[in-house]
């Protein structure tokens, strides 16, 4: 699993741009993947409904941070978030000042094809459900393509908990 991880990783969105440009389904051949979709953790929705949560609640920092790390896991990098995180803190408790410093980004365009996908997948959902095949509250779409089960669970041989210091006594 760590493998297949690790190759997913290695894939860059120019490799991902010339798949879809070999299926022939986009619906303009001068479509550019890489020009309208980032993938970067600041088009996250989740992320940044974290980031307002902080920023309206009494979350402390660390809890913010904590909460984003494990949502973006290998995406997060502390210097993309601190500048909204610090604007937050400066704010003061001023809630209206803290959401005005902050500035949320707009989804990315959402394709055509995407929102059919979706709709589909979510009325086989409901199919599934009225045939009592699935029990309980239906996932979502985003509980679909990212399944809590599939998350990494534990460390590897790899991971140094107590960063370089740990690494340079280990080598």
């Amino acid at each position: 699993m760590m493998m297949a991880k690790e190759a997913w990783h290695a894939v860059t969105s120019t490799t991902i741009e010339h798949c879809w440009n070999h299926t022939e389904i986009q619906p303009d051949s001068s479509y550019s993947l890489t020009s309208t979709v980032n993938s970067g953790p600041h088009n996250d929705p989740v992320a940044w409904k974290i980031v307002h949560e902080f920023a309206s609640s009494e979350m402390s920092l660390p809890e913010a941070e904590t909460r984003l790390e494990h949502h973006l896991t290998d995406r997060y990098a502390d210097t993309d978030w601190r500048p909204a995180l610090k604007a937050i803190m400066d704010a003061e408790g001023d809630i209206d000042a803290a959401l005005n410093a902050i500035r949320i980004p707009a989804r990315p365009k959402t394709l055509t094809q995407v929102t059919s996908l979706e709709t589909e997948l979510m009325d086989s959902i409901d199919e599934l459900k009225s045939r009592n095949r699935i029990f309980g509250k239906p996932p979502t779409v985003e509980e679909l393509l990212d399944p809590v089960e599939e998350r990494e669970v534990g460390g590897h041989d790899y991971e140094f908990p107590g960063g370089d210091k740990d690494i340079v006594e280990e080598v």
